[in-house]
Protein backbone atom coordinates (compact mmCIF):
# COMPACT_ATOMS: atom_id res chain seq x y z
CA UNK A 1 0.00 0.00 0.00
CA UNK A 2 2.69 2.26 0.47
CA UNK A 3 3.92 1.86 -3.34
CA UNK A 4 0.69 2.77 -4.35
CA UNK A 5 0.80 5.59 -2.14
CA UNK A 6 -2.03 4.61 0.23
CA UNK A 7 -2.35 5.53 3.86
CA UNK A 8 -3.42 2.50 5.02
CA UNK A 9 -5.58 4.57 7.92
CA UNK A 10 -7.72 6.07 4.67
CA UNK A 11 -8.89 2.52 4.38
CA UNK A 12 -11.99 1.39 6.38
CA UNK A 13 -14.86 -0.21 6.15
CA UNK A 14 -16.77 2.20 4.32
CA UNK A 15 -14.40 3.09 1.65
CA UNK A 16 -15.82 0.10 -0.80
CA UNK A 17 -19.14 1.71 -1.30
CA UNK A 18 -17.70 4.96 -0.87
CA UNK A 19 -15.05 4.48 -4.05
CA UNK A 20 -17.40 1.79 -5.94
CA UNK A 21 -20.08 5.05 -5.90
CA UNK A 22 -17.58 7.34 -7.01
CA UNK A 23 -16.44 5.06 -9.96
CA UNK A 24 -19.81 4.40 -11.29
CA UNK A 25 -20.53 8.20 -10.83
CA UNK A 26 -17.38 9.35 -12.45
CA UNK A 27 -15.68 6.97 -13.87
CA UNK A 28 -17.85 6.94 -17.40
CA UNK A 29 -19.35 9.54 -19.44
CA UNK A 30 -22.40 7.39 -19.50
CA UNK A 31 -22.94 7.75 -15.91
CA UNK A 32 -26.65 6.06 -14.01
CA UNK A 33 -28.74 7.80 -12.19
CA UNK A 34 -28.13 9.09 -8.98
CA UNK A 35 -31.39 7.73 -8.24
CA UNK A 36 -30.27 4.03 -8.72
CA UNK A 37 -26.75 4.93 -7.43
CA UNK A 38 -28.61 5.75 -3.80
CA UNK A 39 -30.62 2.51 -3.91
CA UNK A 40 -27.77 0.52 -4.61
CA UNK A 41 -25.40 2.05 -1.70
CA UNK A 42 -28.16 2.20 0.68
CA UNK A 43 -28.40 6.05 1.21
CA UNK A 44 -31.00 8.43 1.77
CA UNK A 45 -31.40 11.10 0.61
CA UNK A 46 -34.60 13.19 1.58
CA UNK A 47 -37.80 12.70 2.64
CA UNK A 48 -39.18 13.09 -0.70
CA UNK A 49 -36.72 11.28 -2.25
CA UNK A 50 -37.77 7.82 -0.24
CA UNK A 51 -41.52 8.41 -1.34
CA UNK A 52 -41.05 9.11 -4.68
CA UNK A 53 -38.39 7.68 -6.26
CA UNK A 54 -38.15 4.13 -6.07
CA UNK A 55 -35.95 1.51 -7.21
CA UNK A 56 -36.24 0.13 -10.77
CA UNK A 57 -34.68 -3.17 -12.18
CA UNK A 58 -33.52 -0.97 -15.67
CA UNK A 59 -31.29 1.40 -13.51
CA UNK A 60 -29.76 -0.90 -10.41
CA UNK A 61 -28.90 -3.72 -13.15
CA UNK A 62 -27.03 -0.97 -14.92
CA UNK A 63 -25.06 0.21 -11.89
CA UNK A 64 -24.47 -3.38 -10.56
CA UNK A 65 -22.87 -3.82 -14.24
CA UNK A 66 -20.51 -0.91 -13.55
CA UNK A 67 -19.52 -1.43 -10.25
CA UNK A 68 -18.27 -4.97 -11.80
CA UNK A 69 -16.08 -2.60 -13.83
CA UNK A 70 -17.10 -3.94 -17.16
CA UNK A 71 -16.50 -1.12 -20.12
CA UNK A 72 -19.85 1.02 -21.08
CA UNK A 73 -17.80 1.53 -24.15
CA UNK A 74 -17.76 -1.82 -25.16
CA UNK A 75 -19.86 -4.81 -26.45
CA UNK A 76 -17.95 -6.69 -23.84
CA UNK A 77 -20.45 -4.57 -21.44
CA UNK A 78 -23.74 -7.14 -22.20
CA UNK A 79 -21.41 -10.03 -21.33
CA UNK A 80 -23.02 -12.75 -19.46
CA UNK A 81 -21.25 -14.20 -16.31
CA UNK A 82 -19.17 -17.23 -17.28
CA UNK A 83 -21.19 -20.23 -17.03
CA UNK A 84 -20.36 -23.67 -18.51
CA UNK A 85 -22.53 -24.94 -21.55
CA UNK A 86 -24.30 -27.71 -19.91
CA UNK A 87 -24.83 -28.73 -15.90
CA UNK A 88 -24.12 -32.37 -16.32
CA UNK A 89 -22.65 -33.91 -13.10
CA UNK A 90 -18.93 -33.42 -13.83
CA UNK A 91 -19.88 -29.77 -13.09
CA UNK A 92 -21.62 -30.72 -9.82
CA UNK A 93 -18.61 -32.84 -8.65
CA UNK A 94 -15.64 -30.11 -9.43
CA UNK A 95 -17.95 -27.84 -7.21
CA UNK A 96 -18.51 -30.38 -4.58
CA UNK A 97 -14.65 -30.37 -4.59
CA UNK A 98 -13.70 -27.02 -4.96
CA UNK A 99 -16.36 -25.75 -2.40
CA UNK A 100 -16.57 -28.54 0.24
CA UNK A 101 -18.12 -26.62 3.23
CA UNK A 102 -20.38 -24.69 1.19
CA UNK A 103 -21.62 -27.13 -0.94
CA UNK A 104 -23.58 -28.50 1.79
CA UNK A 105 -26.12 -25.44 1.38
CA UNK A 106 -28.01 -26.76 -1.11
CA UNK A 107 -29.79 -23.23 -1.90
CA UNK A 108 -26.71 -22.07 -2.20
CA UNK A 109 -25.53 -24.42 -4.94
CA UNK A 110 -26.36 -22.56 -8.52
CA UNK A 111 -24.22 -19.57 -7.24
CA UNK A 112 -21.03 -22.20 -6.32
CA UNK A 113 -21.38 -23.44 -10.11
CA UNK A 114 -21.11 -20.18 -11.77
CA UNK A 115 -18.16 -19.27 -9.26
CA UNK A 116 -16.91 -22.68 -10.41
CA UNK A 117 -17.23 -21.40 -14.01
CA UNK A 118 -15.75 -18.25 -13.70
CA UNK A 119 -12.67 -19.31 -11.78
CA UNK A 120 -12.16 -21.04 -15.09
CA UNK A 121 -13.06 -18.34 -17.48
CA UNK A 122 -10.55 -16.67 -15.60
CA UNK A 123 -7.84 -19.38 -14.30
CA UNK A 124 -5.05 -17.75 -17.04
CA UNK A 125 -5.57 -13.86 -15.58
CA UNK A 126 -5.39 -15.55 -12.17
CA UNK A 127 -1.88 -16.76 -12.87
CA UNK A 128 -0.60 -14.07 -14.01
CA UNK A 129 -1.83 -11.61 -11.69
CA UNK A 130 -1.70 -13.77 -8.37
CA UNK A 131 1.64 -14.89 -6.09
CA UNK A 132 2.56 -17.98 -7.20
CA UNK A 133 2.13 -18.90 -3.47
CA UNK A 134 -1.07 -18.00 -3.13
CA UNK A 135 -3.50 -20.17 -1.44
CA UNK A 136 -6.18 -20.22 -4.61
CA UNK A 137 -3.11 -22.42 -6.67
CA UNK A 138 -3.57 -25.16 -3.80
CA UNK A 139 -6.97 -25.80 -4.60
CA UNK A 140 -8.25 -29.00 -7.29
CA UNK A 141 -8.87 -26.76 -9.85
CA UNK A 142 -5.53 -25.21 -9.99
CA UNK A 143 -3.09 -28.04 -8.96
CA UNK A 144 -3.80 -30.13 -11.79
CA UNK A 145 -5.66 -29.95 -15.50
CA UNK A 146 -7.19 -33.53 -14.48
CA UNK A 147 -10.16 -31.93 -13.03
CA UNK A 148 -10.35 -28.57 -16.30
CA UNK A 149 -9.96 -31.68 -18.69
CA UNK A 150 -13.36 -33.41 -17.07
CA UNK A 151 -15.30 -30.02 -17.23
CA UNK A 152 -17.36 -28.72 -19.95
CA UNK A 153 -16.32 -25.77 -22.02
CA UNK A 154 -17.78 -22.79 -21.30
CA UNK A 155 -20.68 -20.87 -23.09
CA UNK A 156 -21.12 -17.27 -24.43
CA UNK A 157 -24.77 -17.90 -24.22
CA UNK A 158 -27.48 -19.43 -22.17
CA UNK A 159 -31.09 -20.55 -22.94
CA UNK A 160 -32.41 -19.17 -19.38
CA UNK A 161 -30.08 -15.95 -18.64
CA UNK A 162 -30.23 -12.86 -20.33
CA UNK A 163 -28.16 -10.08 -20.09
CA UNK A 164 -29.95 -6.92 -18.03
CA UNK A 165 -29.27 -3.27 -17.57
CA UNK A 166 -27.89 -2.98 -20.86
CA UNK A 167 -28.52 0.93 -22.40
CA UNK A 168 -28.97 1.60 -25.91
CA UNK A 169 -25.72 2.53 -26.92
CA UNK A 170 -24.46 -0.85 -26.32
CA UNK A 171 -26.71 -2.96 -28.69
CA UNK A 172 -25.26 -0.36 -31.56
CA UNK A 173 -22.27 -1.17 -30.79
CA UNK A 174 -23.02 -5.27 -30.71
CA UNK A 175 -24.27 -4.94 -34.44
CA UNK A 176 -21.53 -2.86 -35.28
CA UNK A 177 -18.86 -6.15 -33.79
CA UNK A 178 -20.73 -8.41 -35.50
CA UNK A 179 -20.95 -7.04 -38.78
CA UNK A 180 -17.58 -6.10 -38.67
CA UNK A 181 -16.55 -9.80 -37.98
CA UNK A 182 -18.60 -10.95 -40.82
CA UNK A 183 -16.53 -8.42 -43.19
CA UNK A 184 -13.50 -9.67 -42.07
CA UNK A 185 -14.60 -13.14 -42.65
CA UNK A 186 -15.95 -12.54 -45.78
CA UNK A 187 -12.88 -11.05 -47.16
CA UNK A 188 -10.98 -14.12 -45.83
CA UNK A 189 -13.28 -15.74 -48.32
CA UNK A 190 -12.71 -14.21 -50.82
CA UNK A 191 -8.75 -13.47 -50.60
CA UNK A 192 -8.46 -17.48 -50.58
CA UNK A 193 -10.83 -18.17 -53.42
CA UNK A 194 -9.16 -15.03 -55.66
CA UNK A 195 -5.70 -16.86 -54.71
CA UNK A 196 -6.87 -20.54 -55.54
CA UNK A 197 -8.27 -19.03 -58.97
CA UNK A 198 -5.04 -17.13 -59.91
CA UNK A 199 -3.26 -19.63 -59.21
CA UNK A 200 -5.17 -22.63 -61.31
CA UNK A 201 -5.56 -20.36 -64.41
CA UNK A 202 -1.68 -19.71 -64.20
CA UNK A 203 -1.00 -23.11 -64.09
CA UNK A 204 -2.67 -23.93 -66.96
CA UNK A 205 -1.45 -21.49 -69.00
CA UNK A 206 1.73 -22.04 -67.83
CA UNK A 207 1.00 -25.92 -68.98
CA UNK A 208 -0.11 -25.17 -72.07
CA UNK A 209 3.23 -23.31 -72.99
CA UNK A 210 1.22 -19.79 -73.12
CA UNK A 211 3.32 -16.86 -72.48
CA UNK A 212 2.03 -15.13 -69.14
CA UNK A 213 2.04 -11.39 -70.12
CA UNK A 214 0.53 -8.39 -68.29
CA UNK A 215 -2.27 -8.14 -70.54
CA UNK A 216 -2.99 -12.17 -69.44
CA UNK A 217 -2.73 -11.21 -65.70
CA UNK A 218 -4.99 -8.29 -66.01
CA UNK A 219 -7.70 -10.37 -67.70
CA UNK A 220 -7.04 -13.05 -64.65
CA UNK A 221 -6.95 -10.76 -62.08
CA UNK A 222 -10.19 -9.25 -63.42
CA UNK A 223 -12.06 -12.28 -64.57
CA UNK A 224 -11.55 -13.85 -60.40
CA UNK A 225 -12.69 -10.45 -58.97
CA UNK A 226 -15.82 -11.28 -61.09
CA UNK A 227 -16.04 -14.84 -60.45
CA UNK A 228 -15.54 -14.11 -56.55
CA UNK A 229 -18.13 -11.38 -56.21
CA UNK A 230 -20.95 -13.57 -58.31
CA UNK A 231 -19.96 -16.49 -55.96
CA UNK A 232 -20.08 -14.55 -52.92
CA UNK A 233 -22.99 -11.87 -53.39
CA UNK A 234 -25.33 -13.54 -56.22
CA UNK A 235 -27.67 -11.04 -55.45
CA UNK A 236 -25.02 -8.07 -55.79
CA UNK A 237 -26.01 -6.94 -60.14
CA UNK A 238 -29.29 -6.80 -58.40
CA UNK A 239 -28.20 -4.82 -55.64
CA UNK A 240 -26.11 -2.17 -57.93
CA UNK A 241 -28.98 -2.06 -60.44
CA UNK A 242 -31.32 -1.01 -57.25
CA UNK A 243 -28.99 1.41 -56.32
CA UNK A 244 -27.93 2.84 -60.03
CA UNK A 245 -32.11 3.22 -59.91
CA UNK A 246 -32.34 4.96 -56.46
CA UNK A 247 -29.86 7.65 -58.02
CA UNK A 248 -31.94 8.27 -61.13
CA UNK A 249 -34.78 9.14 -59.30
CA UNK A 250 -35.11 12.46 -58.38
CA UNK A 251 -35.30 13.61 -54.57
CA UNK A 252 -37.18 15.94 -53.38
CA UNK A 253 -34.41 18.54 -53.41
CA UNK A 254 -33.80 18.03 -57.00
CA UNK A 255 -38.17 17.61 -57.82
CA UNK A 256 -37.97 20.79 -56.27
CA UNK A 257 -35.60 22.88 -57.98
CA UNK A 258 -37.09 21.72 -61.60
CA UNK A 259 -40.33 22.79 -60.20
CA UNK A 260 -43.42 20.46 -60.66
CA UNK A 261 -44.61 19.00 -57.72
CA UNK A 262 -48.23 19.87 -57.10
CA UNK A 263 -51.08 18.80 -59.63
CA UNK A 264 -53.93 20.84 -59.44
CA UNK A 265 -57.61 20.01 -60.66
CA UNK A 266 -56.69 20.36 -63.89
CA UNK A 267 -54.27 17.35 -63.66
CA UNK A 268 -51.46 19.79 -64.74
CA UNK A 269 -48.46 19.94 -62.83
CA UNK A 270 -47.50 23.20 -61.45
CA UNK A 271 -44.93 24.47 -59.41
CA UNK A 272 -47.09 25.74 -56.00
CA UNK A 273 -49.83 24.47 -54.51
CA UNK A 274 -53.38 25.56 -56.14
CA UNK A 275 -54.37 27.46 -53.16
CA UNK A 276 -50.82 29.11 -53.09
CA UNK A 277 -50.81 33.04 -52.47
CA UNK A 278 -47.73 35.22 -51.47
CA UNK A 279 -46.96 35.99 -47.80
CA UNK A 280 -47.04 39.20 -46.39
CA UNK A 281 -43.54 39.76 -45.15
CA UNK A 282 -40.54 42.37 -45.36
CA UNK A 283 -38.51 43.29 -47.62
CA UNK A 284 -35.67 41.38 -46.23
CA UNK A 285 -37.59 37.91 -45.60
CA UNK A 286 -39.25 38.52 -49.49
CA UNK A 287 -35.85 39.11 -50.79
CA UNK A 288 -35.11 35.41 -49.18
CA UNK A 289 -37.85 33.62 -50.71
CA UNK A 290 -36.98 35.21 -53.86
CA UNK A 291 -33.46 33.29 -53.62
CA UNK A 292 -34.33 30.19 -51.49
CA UNK A 293 -38.19 29.95 -51.50
CA UNK A 294 -39.40 27.88 -48.35
CA UNK A 295 -40.26 24.75 -46.70
CA UNK A 296 -43.36 24.19 -44.12
CA UNK A 297 -44.60 20.91 -43.39
CA UNK A 298 -45.57 19.60 -46.66
CA UNK A 299 -45.71 22.51 -48.16
CA UNK A 300 -42.20 23.66 -50.01
CA UNK A 301 -42.27 26.18 -52.41
CA UNK A 302 -39.20 26.63 -54.92
CA UNK A 303 -37.26 29.90 -54.94
CA UNK A 304 -39.62 32.91 -56.23
CA UNK A 305 -37.27 33.73 -59.04
CA UNK A 306 -38.27 30.08 -60.67
CA UNK A 307 -41.97 30.78 -60.59
CA UNK A 308 -43.85 31.48 -63.67
CA UNK A 309 -47.25 32.73 -64.46
CA UNK A 310 -48.97 29.76 -65.67
CA UNK A 311 -48.35 28.42 -61.70
CA UNK A 312 -50.20 30.78 -60.37
CA UNK A 313 -53.96 30.47 -59.44
CA UNK A 314 -55.95 33.32 -60.06
CA UNK A 315 -55.39 36.79 -61.55
CA UNK A 316 -54.61 38.56 -57.67
CA UNK A 317 -51.95 36.14 -57.41
CA UNK A 318 -50.66 36.71 -60.84
CA UNK A 319 -50.55 40.61 -60.06
CA UNK A 320 -48.91 39.86 -57.10
CA UNK A 321 -46.38 38.20 -59.02
CA UNK A 322 -45.54 41.26 -60.99
CA UNK A 323 -45.48 43.52 -58.06
CA UNK A 324 -42.64 41.36 -56.60
CA UNK A 325 -40.69 41.30 -59.87
CA UNK A 326 -41.39 45.34 -59.87
CA UNK A 327 -39.65 45.68 -56.49
CA UNK A 328 -36.51 43.27 -57.14
CA UNK A 329 -35.77 44.55 -60.66
CA UNK A 330 -33.55 47.62 -59.83
CA UNK A 331 -31.65 45.60 -57.43
CA UNK A 332 -31.20 42.33 -59.59
CA UNK A 333 -29.88 44.99 -61.79
CA UNK A 334 -27.66 46.41 -59.43
CA UNK A 335 -26.31 43.18 -58.71
CA UNK A 336 -25.74 41.81 -62.28
CA UNK A 337 -23.40 45.59 -63.30
CA UNK A 338 -21.74 46.37 -59.38
CA UNK A 339 -21.56 42.74 -58.32
CA UNK A 340 -20.93 40.32 -61.12
CA UNK A 341 -19.67 37.14 -58.78
CA UNK A 342 -23.13 37.32 -57.44
CA UNK A 343 -24.82 35.25 -57.02
CA UNK A 344 -23.93 31.38 -56.81
CA UNK A 345 -26.35 28.85 -58.64
CA UNK A 346 -27.42 27.69 -55.41
CA UNK A 347 -26.86 30.54 -52.48
CA UNK A 348 -26.88 30.06 -49.28
CA UNK A 349 -28.55 31.48 -46.32
CA UNK A 350 -25.48 34.06 -45.59
CA UNK A 351 -25.04 34.65 -49.31
CA UNK A 352 -28.21 36.17 -49.74
CA UNK A 353 -28.28 38.31 -46.78
CA UNK A 354 -25.02 39.27 -48.20
CA UNK A 355 -26.24 40.36 -51.75
CA UNK A 356 -29.28 41.76 -49.69
CA UNK A 357 -27.06 44.42 -48.01
CA UNK A 358 -25.09 45.16 -51.23
CA UNK A 359 -28.29 46.55 -53.17
CA UNK A 360 -30.57 47.16 -50.32
CA UNK A 361 -29.95 51.19 -50.79
CA UNK A 362 -31.07 50.61 -54.77
CA UNK A 363 -35.04 51.44 -53.01
CA UNK A 364 -35.61 54.52 -52.00
CA UNK A 365 -36.93 55.13 -48.08
CA UNK A 366 -40.11 55.01 -48.03
CA UNK A 367 -42.06 57.76 -45.47
CA UNK A 368 -45.04 56.93 -43.61
CA UNK A 369 -46.37 59.83 -41.56
CA UNK A 370 -44.46 61.75 -39.70
CA UNK A 371 -41.58 58.98 -39.68
CA UNK A 372 -39.65 57.25 -41.95
CA UNK A 373 -38.71 53.46 -41.55
CA UNK A 374 -36.06 51.64 -42.55
CA UNK A 375 -36.51 50.11 -46.21
CA UNK A 376 -35.46 46.36 -45.34
CA UNK A 377 -38.39 46.70 -42.52
CA UNK A 378 -41.56 47.68 -44.77
CA UNK A 379 -43.79 44.94 -46.04
CA UNK A 380 -43.38 44.20 -49.93
CA UNK A 381 -46.70 45.81 -50.23
CA UNK A 382 -45.77 48.92 -49.30
CA UNK A 383 -42.81 49.56 -51.33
Amino acid sequence: MEELGIDPDDIGSHSCRKGSSSSVMSGTTASPSIVAVAHRAGWVLSTVFNIYLKMESAGDNYVGRLAACLDPNSPEFAALPHHFSVDNSAVREAAALCFPTLWGVVSFRGVLRICLASLVGNKKFLRDNLPADHPLFLTPLFRSNTLLDTLPPLAKEHPRFKPTGIPPHIGLQILLQKNTDLLAEKMNDIQGTMSHHIRTVLREEGAAGSNITPELLRSVVGDTIQTTMQTMYPNLENRLAAMDQEESTPRVADVISDGFRYTWDDSRPRRVPQDFKFPTVTLRMGWSLWWLGWRSGDVEIPPFRLLQSVDLPSKNVRKKWSDWKAVFRPMLERLESDHPTYPSPTPTEEEVERMFHLVVDTIPEPTQGAYTKRVAEHKMTTI
